[in-house]
């Protein structure tokens, strides 16, 4: 299988979103998702960057393929915001948003975390080998 190469990507702006979802997209194609789970994943990151922006000042994505404790491959973006104000209240209402919800039933698996570094967020979606 070709496998993508990881890549970071900071959005702090709707310019960078576009980028964004480029590069999602390509990702995605090279590691041969299917045309229907690619455009799932694309949105779903999308969806989280968009949150991001009005929640905080940017976002750094990373993405590529990553394999779990249990050996599983999958093709997962990974970000990192640094919100401006209360980020304990900025991690609820990011938790409560109905894009988020929604993004992240587009995708196989996903996980929030609130960190020393900041907000962080995992996406995957399983590779079939």
């Amino acid at each position: 299988m070709t496998t993508p190469n990881v890549q970071r990507l900071s959005v702090c702006n709707d310019y960078d979103l576009i980028t964004l979802r480029q590069a999602m997209r390509q990702q995605a194609r090279a590691a041969r998702l299917t045309p229907p789970q690619q455009a799932r994943f694309t949105a779903a990151v999308s969806e989280l960057a968009r949150l991001l922006l009005h929640g905080s000042s940017s976002a750094v994505f990373t993405v590529g393929v990553s394999t779990t404790e249990s050996g599983r491959a999958a093709l997962e973006v990974a970000c990192a915001a640094e919100a401006e104000g209360d980020s304990g209240s900025d991690l609820s209402n990011l938790f409560a948003s109905p894009a988020l919800t929604s993004a992240r039933k587009l995708v196989d698996d996903a996980c929030l975390l609130d960190s020393e570094r900041g907000l962080r967020l995992a996406m995957r979606m399983w590779l079939v080998q």
